[in-house]
């Protein structure tokens, strides 16, 4: 995760500038918001993990610190918190691998990723339950993401369970991934793509795993002719399919080609794994971190790409990796027919594009994970040269 350095009182000039412009006549405002953050009357964002402008304007949080989706009115207020901790209906399970949305009618859906409620939960935009769906898997380590359809239908993915495989005296964990439809019983139709790619390594065919670096991605979209856009990140050829599987002409954009992963850049991995592990969790590290340490050739090339998103405009918003020994990630902003828009570095992370606002996350040098909305230009490619600026500017909110 990227380190942003911010200080408390340059926060604190920026949210008061945010707030005045947000009240003031101007008619075209400058605002930039950081939600949930140095007003004590708010309850302040622990762990937040993503954001999204919802149907009523509101701003949406997950908040994995307690388990709740917080609402912010577009002034930054706090209006109230979805969800809980709890095991009924309506409450998370288990929060660190849940992910939300919105359905077409309105209403706000979460599902749980793995050792959570197997259901998709959907709730009143005034937090009260309106009802669970039940997937009908047998086997699954859960449903990751979902994208609801016009139809009542829903786009999903599906994590399987895990392969185990020997190599030597450690064992590598590969994850098979699907997106199918499911229908609104829960019924899932035939698979339209599949990658499996092993992920994690252990010297336990049971557990005690760690996540590989540079590992490819499983990155989806729907496009506004409701075709799925699919990468896993290791080439700039994207393949489109159709929501009954048929595979489309594909889309080449100018995105780099994969690279080999580095000596050095490995050896920061492993250091940094082993650093972190002999202090906070010293008994792992003594019975499984010889598998970090026998890792000494990569499996795969590094991903071009992290994260692929769909903006108001139908363009693609393209999240690359950040860079050994370099600040900033690249974006890149492409229309449907892969012509590059705009590219930006910025230090910032999971940048998408609202109805309103750019949203995205920085982290200050306390560690603190912090929630952005930036009012955005009615042209796209104005509005990540207005994030770019906003990081060039001497006097800005950056050290």
């Amino acid at each position: 995760m990227l380190t942003r350095l911010l200080t408390r009182q340059s926060l604190t000039i920026v949210l008061a500038l945010s707030i005045f412009l947000a009240h003031s006549g101007n008619a075209e405002p400058v605002g930039h918001l950081i939600l949930g953050d140095l007003d004590d009357e708010n309850p302040l964002l622990l762990m937040p993990r993503q954001v999204e402008e919802g149907p009523d304007g509101n701003f949406y949080v997950l908040d994995t610190g307690d388990s709740t989706v917080k609402v912010y009115s577009p002034s930054g207020e706090f209006l109230r918190s979805m969800g809980g901790s709890g095991e009924g209906p309506g409450e998370f399970q288990r929060i660190d691998g849940a992910t939300f949305g919105f359905t077409p009618d309105d209403l706000l859906y979460f599902t749980e990723y793995f050792g959570g409620h197997r259901w998709l939960t959907f709730l009143h935009l005034d937090g009260t339950l309106q009802r669970t769906l039940s997937p009908q898997l047998d086997t699954a380590f859960g449903i990751q993401k979902v994208a609801a359809l016009l139809d009542g239908r829903f786009l999903v993915q599906v994590d399987l369970d895990t392969k185990v495989r020997a190599v030597g005296d450690v064992f590598y964990y590969t994850l098979p991934q699907t997106l199918t439809i499911m229908d609104e019983k829960g019924v899932l139709g035939p698979e339209i793509v599949r990658a499996e790619h092993i992920k994690l390594i252990s010297t336990s065919p049971n557990g005690g795993t760690t996540t590989l670096p540079f590992t490819p991605r499983f990155c989806w979209l729907l496009d506004q002719a409701g075709n799925l856009v699919w990468s896993e990140g290791l080439s700039p050829h994207f393949r489109i399919f159709d929501l009954r599987g048929n595979e489309m002409p594909g889309l080449q954009t100018p995105l780099p080609e994969s690279a080999e992963v580095t000596s050095d850049e490995l050896a920061s991995w492993k250091k940094s794994r082993e650093e972190m592990a002999r202090e906070q969790y010293p008994v792992w590290w003594e019975r499984f971190g010889r598998a970090i340490e026998s890792y000494d050739k990569p499996l795969y090339p590094k991903p071009v790409l992290t994260r692929l998103t769909l903006t108001p405009a139908n363009n693609l918003l393209i999240e690359g990796r950040s860079i050994h020994n370099k600040p900033g990630v690249q974006y890149w902003l492409l229309d449907r027919q892969g012509n590059l828009l705009r590219t930006v570095t910025v230090p910032v992370f999971e940048l998408h594009l609202s109805a309103h606002y750019l949203l995205f996350f920085t982290q200050d040098d306390e560690g603190l994970t912090l929630v952005h909305a930036l009012a955005r230009e009615p042209d796209e490619a104005d509005s990540l040269v207005r994030l770019n600026d906003l990081w060039a500017e001497p006097g800005s909110i950056t050290d």
